[in-house]
């Protein structure tokens, strides 16, 4: 329930009311989940982007129901082989990613991978990057380092971060 608090927050945002394109991670079973997030935004039209790990490096792929996930990196939903990356005209739009613990400066710590700062890194103006978690995950201060992107806003189900 506290999972759709945070989504439905998210959903009220400018930025993502504004976005076609929205990108958004596939919950492990213990993180907050996504799954209305990404069912609304399908309902709405939006064109949804979701993770999927190869090697080292991730990439997001287009999905246009749930039937288009399979099993995959440590057994999280990811898209299947024949869901359509991004094209130049759909990379932009808004972020919704995870994390572990968040700080109010808008600072994430995440699994350790650098996936979301090294995909975003590039093209880091052409996207609203909202981290999602509950109020118990944000803590005083997060260390950041020089690589790590500061995010647009943390949502969480008690306030938006901004």
């Amino acid at each position: 329930m506290r999972s759709e608090e945070v989504c439905k927050r998210a959903m009220s945002l400018p930025a993502y009311n504004q976005s076609e394109n929205v990108y958004c991670f596939i919950s492990l079973p213990d993180e907050l989940d996504t799954t209305v997030f990404i069912r609304e935004s399908l309902k709405l039209g939006k064109c949804v982007f979701v993770p999927k790990v190869i090697g080292e490096q991730m990439v997001f792929r287009a999905i246009r129901s749930e039937s288009d996930l399979e099993p995959g990196c440590m057994g999280i939903s990811e898209p299947k082989k024949s869901c359509p990356e991004p094209d130049e005209t759909q990379k932009h739009g808004f972020v919704l990613a995870p994390g572990l613990a968040f700080d109010a400066k808008k600072r994430r710590i995440g699994y350790g991978g650098g996936f979301y700062d090294k995909y975003f890194a590039n093209d880091r103006k052409n996207y609203f990057l909202a981290a999602v978690g509950y109020d118990f995950q944000m803590v005083p201060e997060i260390p950041a380092e020089a690589h790590d992107l500061e995010m647009d806003c943390i949502v969480t189900e008690g306030r938006t971060y901004d």
